[in-house]
């Protein structure tokens, strides 16, 4: 389901309206400490878990922001996380298959996917809508949302 909207206030919006009908328990935000600066509030107050992957040497203020609101930040290397904070945990650059082996298992409710995000040829929506499909070929329950906006008419998708 593609929700085209204009602006920060109307995807803000959109984000939540979607979310009231669609049961869950963490946010996961990757590389975007805007959106976990602006909804982090939101989510504390409804205690739900939030963890914000940042790989960055620039220590933006939507940086010091976000980490009020978030549970954790990870991020791969100590050069590439600019803040001191036990909310810290340093990954490395790879997933250790010791620690996380797959593990099929069947849902027992559905799962909703959201891309909340610019719409951007950059963004690659295209290899986005591909992949959710081969999941939901897998795992019919699953569901794809998708919110955001160009960030120019010359970017749109």
């Amino acid at each position: 389901m593609l929700t085209p909207v204009n602006g920060n206030a109307q995807t803000f919006l959109a984000l939540i309206r979607f979310l009231k009908n669609v049961p869950f328990h963490s946010v996961f935000y990757f590389m975007t400490e805007t959106s976990a600066a602006l909804f982090g509030s939101y989510f504390k107050i409804r205690n739900i878990r939030q963890v914000l992957w940042y790989a960055h040497a620039h220590k933006s203020y939507r940086l010091v922001i976000a980490s009020f609101f978030v549970d954790l930040i990870c991020s791969s290397t100590k050069g590439s996380m600019p803040l001191a904070s036990n909310k810290i945990r340093l990954i490395g650059q790879m997933v250790d298959e010791k620690l996380f082996p797959y593990s099929p298992k069947p849902l027992s409710r559905d799962l909703a996917l959201i891309h909340y995000g610019r719409f951007d040829r950059s963004k690659n929506i295209g290899l986005l809508l591909q992949v959710a499909e081969k999941l939901i070929k897998f795992e019919p329950r699953m569901r794809l949302k998708i919110i955001g906006s160009p960030s120019t008419q010359s970017s749109m998708l």
